[in-house]
C-alpha cells in the first residue's frame, strides 16, 4: 500500500498537534492532546470544512 495517501490523511492531526504546547516529559498530556486535536479534525468534518 502506498504511504502518500496515509500521509495525507494524517497530516491534519500532524498539524494540529505541532499547534499545541506539549510538555516533553509528560505522556499523558501528549494522549490528551492528541485526542483533543481528533476531535478538533472530527467536527471539522461534521461541519464540513477545511482544518
Amino acid at each position: 500500500m502506498p504511504l502518500r495517501p496515509v500521509a495525507r490523511l494524517v497530516r491534519p492531526l500532524a498539524d494540529a498537534l505541532a499547534g499545541l504546547y506539549l510538555p516533553p516529559d509528560d505522556r499523558h498530556q501528549r494522549r490528551f492532546a492528541r485526542d483533543a486535536a481528533g476531535l478538533v479534525l472530527v467536527r471539522c468534518g461534521e461541519l464540513r470544512r477545511a482544518f
